[in-house]
């Protein structure tokens, strides 16, 4: 599990994710659920599938990936 603020650099499919709005390559993480209004509404939230929001540590921009599609590799100090 990652640390509070832990930075990473992130891939997915053999790729190198770079953020779409400033080309940044350095990440914070969490996971996410990815529910709906009507899950909600009934009960099911708890239930809801996860994925992983990567927001880019130069402009804030958030991506989302499928959980187990990214690979995380902390940035050393």
């Amino acid at each position: 599990m990652a640390k509070k603020d832990e930075i990473f650099i992130a891939g997915a499919a053999g790729t190198q994710i770079v953020c779409g709005h400033c080309e940044g390559n350095q990440f914070r993480s969490r996971r996410v659920l990815l529910n709906s209004g009507t899950s909600e509404l009934f009960g099911f939230a708890a239930f809801s599938p996860e994925a992983i929001a990567l927001a880019c540590v130069k402009c804030g921009k958030m991506q989302e990936f499928e959980d187990g599609r990214v690979e995380l590799v902390p940035v050393q100090d």
